[in-house]
């Protein structure tokens, strides 16, 4: 069940950390570059949400679902504002580093500003930060953020790439988000680093991972086990916070076929349930019709382009909305 939790919320810290000790990005790391493009028309699939209590008439695997007619009347709601695309944004790793360590130096995070924030301090950036730099940074957002006094609800995206270039101006309004992505990052990663926002107190945290393992020849069950532990802990760390595994994305690359993707994600969705957390299938709205990503949804085959972060950033919209009214007691857990 989820809580009232304490957060940060814009403008309440009006003081800088005392001490940022995160060094500037000086050695190659991993990066991938996120080309924003055109608009694309909502999407007209439905069905997403998988509930891990299935409700009498539903199939085992469909859970409770989140309607079309009231995820569409969402995404119109939010489509006059949703990734204006005006913005200059960072378009590297290194750039988007020194961003998150400006808006922390001046005492904020990121996610609480527009996409072209503090770019005086990132718009000359050369140079990629490594994994324990980029690790070094979310502990020291995710410590602000534990020491904030706030009222407003905590949510955290942890990941790799994929999740580290969300857009913040896309996020679900009304929610201080705290980024917990890193490129390249595997399942074993995920696993190393949850304790780094241990005092963080979220209501929503949001899970991808596992396309990594399988491209660096991991095995099914390794990324199933250890996204159960991943769950496990998160489970005892934040025991009031709602959980949301979410599916690994399909692709276009004929090693990482997207029946073995699917049968992957039918495992996790059966972990999810058996460890009372949510499963969000994205499947359905990234796949062609030859059961390929979309090729106008991503950049190189893998990674998502800025109308693919479109279609997953609506999704997470209408889904957190259901989250929030199922906390207020407006629509039953």
């Amino acid at each position: 069940m989820l809580t009232n939790v304490c957060m940060l919320t814009l403008g309440l810290i009006t003081q800088a950390p005392t001490s940022i000790t995160i060094p500037s990005p000086s050695t190659p790391g991993i990066d991938f570059s996120v080309p924003f493009t055109s608009t694309p028309k909502p999407s007209s699939r439905n069905q997403h949400w998988n509930m891990s209590a299935n409700p009498d008439g539903f199939p085992p695997d469909s859970g409770n679902y989140l309607p079309f007619l009231q995820r569409r009347k969402i995404a119109r709601k939010v489509e006059a504002t949703f990734f204006s695309d005006a913005f200059n944004r960072p378009r590297t790793g290194g750039q988007l580093y020194r961003q998150r360590l400006a808006a922390l130096q001046s005492g904020y995070i990121y996610t609480q500003f527009p996409p072209n924030s503090f770019e005086s301090a990132w718009l000359n950036t050369s140079g990629q930060p490594n994994y324990n730099e980029w690790i070094s940074l979310l502990k020291q957002e995710a410590e602000f953020i534990a020491t904030g006094d706030g009222n407003r609800r905590l949510g955290i995206v942890l990941g790799d790439s994929l999740s580290l270039w969300l857009p913040t101006n896309g996020l679900p309004e009304g929610t201080l988000w705290l980024n917990q992505g890193i490129s390249g990052d595997t399942t074993s990663g995920l696993l190393r680093r949850i304790s780094l926002f241990a005092n963080t107190r979220p209501e929503v945290i949001y899970v991808m991972a596992g396309i990594n393992d399988l491209r660096r020849g991991s095995t099914d069950l390794s990324v199933q086990t250890n996204l159960n532990e991943v769950i496990r802990q998160l489970r005892s760390q934040h025991p009031d916070a709602q959980i949301v595994i979410q599916s690994i994305l399909p692709t276009r690359f004929a090693t990482l076929p997207t029946d073995r993707i699917g049968r992957l994600n039918q495992e996790l969705a059966v972990i999810a349930r058996s460890e009372g957390v949510q499963f969000l299938d994205l499947t359905i709205d990234f796949l062609d019709g030859e059961g390929l990503l979309r090729q106008e949804l991503t950049t190189d085959g893998l990674h998502l382009n800025h109308q693919g972060y479109q279609v997953w950033q609506r999704i997470l919209q209408q889904v957190d909305n259901r989250l929030i009214q199922v906390r207020r007691g407006v629509l039953p857990i």
